[in-house]
């Protein structure tokens, strides 16, 4: 995990919009322990796992959610 003042400083370049938090969990009963930063962006409404802010690309995450959303719709109800 990258420096955690790059993710205050990602923060603070829109802070009426973005959450920062630490998720920790644990891949199953007696696994390891896995500490990853989590990004979100509330205008987005779009949330990614990261290893550093380089790795930030929310845009991207939403888009791919919605192409997934989309396709799963366009299966349901058909259409082209």
């Amino acid at each position: 995990m990258s420096d955690l003042n790059e993710f205050v400083a990602w923060v603070k370049e829109k802070p009426n919009s973005r959450i920062f938090t630490i998720k920790i969990e644990q891949e199953g009963l007696g696994k390891s322990v896995v500490v990853k930063p989590w990004v979100y962006d509330l205008f987005l409404m779009s949330g990614q796992t990261v290893d550093s802010v380089s790795e930030i690309n929310l845009e991207a995450a939403k888009e791919k959610r919605e192409r997934e959303e989309y396709e799963k719709l366009k299966a349901k109800f058909g259409g082209t």
